[in-house]
C-alpha cells in the first residue's frame, strides 16, 4: 500500500521534495495528491440557505458537516497539503488554501475514489493574488468574470487549481493518518468520503480555516 501511494505521487505534476507534518506526526514521505485532470466548468450554485455545509479545521485536522449550527457528522484524521496552509497558495507549493469555497464539480470515478472539486481560486484569493503581483491583470479580470457568471475559475494559472476534498483510493489508511501528504487538497479515507457524499452536492459551502 505504501508503494501504491508513492507510485500515485510520482505521477503528480509536482513531486514534493519534502512535506510539512501535522502536529505530533513524524516527517512525511514524498507524497502528492492527484485531483482529476480536467474538470468540467460546472456552474457554482449557492446552496448555503439552510442546507448542509462543511467546516475544515486545519489545526484540529477535522472535517465537520453542519446544518446551520447543528453538527451532523465529524470526521477525524483529515490529511492536508504537504506545504501547510495559507490564504494564498501558488502552483506547486503544496498548501491547502484557507477561505470559503463551494463544491464546483464531483468526480465519482477518481483515482482517489471520490473527488469533490472546489471553486478555487475564489474572488478573495484572486484579488489578494493580483495585489501581490502573483497573477497578471488579464488573469485577474478573466477569473472575476468567470466567478461573476458562476463558472469555475481558471485552474492553470500561477495560483494552481484542482483543489478539493477526496479519498485515498488504493492508498494505505495508516499512512494517510500519519502524514499531511496532498498537493493542497483535503483528504479523508474512502469510507469517510463515501459518508460525506450523503451531504454534498454542487454548490455545497466549504469553509477551510
Amino acid at each position: 500500500m505504501m508503494g501504491t501511494l508513492l507510485s500515485m505521487a510520482a505521477q503528480a505534476a509536482d513531486v514534493p521534495a519534502s512535506a510539512t507534518p501535522a502536529p505530533a506526526r513524524v516527517e512525511p514521505l514524498q507524497l502528492a495528491a492527484i485531483p482529476p485532470a480536467q474538470p468540467l466548468p460546472m456552474a457554482v450554485v449557492d446552496a448555503d440557505d439552510g442546507k448542509p455545509w462543511i467546516m475544515v479545521d486545519t489545526r484540529q485536522q477535522t472535517l465537520t458537516v453542519y446544518e446551520r449550527d447543528t453538527v451532523l457528522k465529524k470526521f477525524d484524521y483529515v490529511a492536508l497539503g504537504r506545504g501547510g496552509v495559507g490564504e494564498v497558495r501558488t502552483s506547486g507549493d503544496g498548501k491547502t488554501p484557507l477561505g470559503t469555497y463551494h463544491i464546483a464539480w464531483i468526480n465519482d470515478n477518481s483515482r482517489f475514489h471520490i473527488f469533490f472539486g472546489l471553486d478555487y481560486p475564489n474572488l478573495d484569493v484572486t484579488e489578494k493574488a493580483y495585489k501581490e503581483n502573483l497573477i497578471s491583470k488579464d488573469v485577474y479580470e478573466l477569473n472575476k468574470n468567470l466567478l461573476a457568471h458562476k463558472q469555475l475559475p481558471l485552474q492553470d494559472t500561477p495560483l494552481g487549481g484542482q483543489i478539493g476534498i477526496h479519498g485515498i483510493g488504493q492508498g494505505d489508511v495508516n499512512v494517510h493518518r500519519r502524514y499531511n501528504w496532498t498537493q493542497g487538497c483535503v483528504a479523508l479515507t474512502n469510507e469517510q468520503v463515501e459518508q460525506l457524499a450523503n451531504w454534498v452536492e454542487v454548490g455545497t459551502r466549504v469553509v477551510i480555516r
